[in-house]
């Protein structure tokens, strides 16, 4: 969203860049490759910008009222937890069970 802001004509190749691997880029290379795009103050200046927050809050809210449950969603394979998790100990206990890891 902030290369949108920063320069919306940018952003059709960030799109591709950043679904073109088999597996995501880390948050770290697209924000570099973002700030190579539009440059860095512009792209520092756009996800500081109310745009984006305001944004996502609209989309969760029209994701709820269309039935679609609540959010956030967290999708470990076959298993989705719809909103917030009950506790800690749930979410620590699922992340084992389904994917092998635990809390430190």
């Amino acid at each position: 969203m902030a290369v949108w802001i920063a320069n919306p004509e940018a952003f059709a190749e960030f799109d591709r860049w950043l679904f073109a691997a088999r597996t995501p880029p880390t948050a770290e290379s697209a924000v570099e490759f973002a700030a190579k795009l539009v440059g860095r103050e512009q792209l520092q200046a756009a996800r500081a910008d109310a745009r984006i927050d305001q944004s996502i809050e609209l989309g969760i809210k029209v994701f709820e009222r269309a039935g679609l449950g609540k959010m956030p969603k967290l999708i470990v394979g076959d298993h989705i937890v719809n909103g917030e998790p009950a506790s800690a100990s749930q979410l620590f206990e699922l992340l084992e069970s389904r994917l092998g890891i635990g809390p430190r």
